[in-house]
């Protein structure tokens, strides 16, 4: 769902924190970002249940990387007990 990558973006552009093109996000935009990856997994763990969702679903929906997943949650164990319960 392109609206989650589509309200976290708008968020960080809110933030007034100017689009960094490589290299790691500003300290201000970073729970931002988490917020998003929280998002696009609950959605997807709840439409498409923990075996049918893959962390590159949840990469794709929130608009990052899948290592900037791994970067905040261990396992994809991890990210759905953040996300869902």
């Amino acid at each position: 769902d392109l609206s989650i990558m589509a309200a976290s973006q708008k968020k960080i552009a809110q933030s007034g924190v100017q689009k960094r093109t490589a290299g790691r996000p500003y300290k201000r935009v970073t729970h931002l970002i988490s917020e998003g990856i929280l998002q696009a997994a609950e959605a997807l763990f709840l439409e498409r249940g923990y075996s049918g969702t893959t962390l590159d679903d949840v990469a794709t929906q929130a608009g990052i990387a899948k290592h900037t997943i791994y970067r905040r949650f261990k396992s994809k164990e991890d990210l759905f007990v953040s996300a869902v319960l």
